[in-house]
């Protein structure tokens, strides 16, 4: 299993973040893998292999919750080796149940819906750019007079920017910001 292969310790700072994404992966290839690792973390607290255990705290301190926190206190009054790791996970865990958080919500999985819009919103923005670029140049060949072309071709172009942008980012309309 995964807790077998990979050791982790909560010294690094990276090790959370490196613990989500690859869940994160794990999860969109199968649906519950989250769910299930928690529950392996949590019976893994009692392993003699310190490596493992740290691991399973690294991985309580990303998916854990306020269900956990007392499977940890238990495992840092066990051993004094990883009494910092374990207090810092069970802090982790408070800190995100305090914000309201979801251990969980950090796996934002895009949906058909989420992919369907960015594809619009691509689209969009690809054929607003040869349309501005288009509307810039008549308006260059109109000669000093008609400025309106032009500033509607840099608005078209600029549009084009910020629909690709959305697209690139997933940032869509009505959607939360992280």
């Amino acid at each position: 299993m995964w807790l077998r292969r990979r050791t982790l310790s909560l010294d690094h700072w990276t090790a959370l973040s490196r613990t989500r994404g690859e869940v994160r992966q794990a999860e969109r290839a199968q649906p519950g893998y989250a769910l299930q690792l928690r529950g392996v973390a949590v019976e893994t607290l009692a392993d003699a292999d310190v490596r493992v255990v740290r691991t399973a705290i690294a991985v309580l301190a990303a998916l854990g919750t306020a269900d956990d926190v007392a499977p940890l206190r238990r495992c840092a009054a066990a051993s004094p080796a990883l009494e910092a790791d374990a207090r810092r996970a069970v802090l982790e865990i408070e800190n995100r149940e305090a914000r309201g958080q979801d251990p969980l919500g950090d796996l934002d999985i895009s949906t058909t819906r989420d992919r369907i819009g960015r594809t619009v919103l691509g689209l969009l923005g690809l054929c607003s750019l040869p349309t501005g670029v288009l509307a810039v140049l008549h308006g260059l060949d109109a000669g000093q007079g008609p400025i309106a072309p032009i500033i509607s071709g840099l608005s078209a172009i600029s549009f084009g920017i910020w629909m690709i942008r959305g697209a690139w980012t997933g940032h869509l309309p009505g959607s939360k910001r992280k």
